[in-house]
């Protein structure tokens, strides 16, 4: 079993996608398989791209698309730290899902 963790931390609240960022980084390299708008969408929020803010859906849609694939291949568990530190971003993008943020 794959597991993705992200652990929140005060200083890294700011930084929208901070915590998406560290949950999806082991996938990252899986991101090359998405449609283009939402792979250059999860580039530009996470800095490895340059170009406009994304709209969140398309942010949202390359998440699921990236955590889908990789559970397609190995079951896969997103487990979340200190989620009241979580960057708001993140956490737009995390509630869309069934997936529980534990304090």
């Amino acid at each position: 079993m794959r597991v993705l963790r992200s652990t929140a931390v005060e200083f890294a609240s700011g930084f929208p996608f901070a915590g998406l960022h560290q949950l999806c980084g082991p996938l990252l390299a899986q991101s090359a398989a998405l449609p283009p708008p939402q792979r250059d969408a999860l580039q530009i929020a996470f800095g490895s791209q340059d170009g406009p803010a994304p709209h969140p859906l398309l942010i949202g849609l390359a998440t699921l698309m990236l955590l889908s694939g990789a559970a397609g291949e190995l079951p896969t568990a997103g487990v979340g730290d200190d989620g009241y530190w979580l960057d708001h971003a993140s956490a737009q993008v995390l509630s869309a899902w069934p997936l529980g943020i534990a304090a």
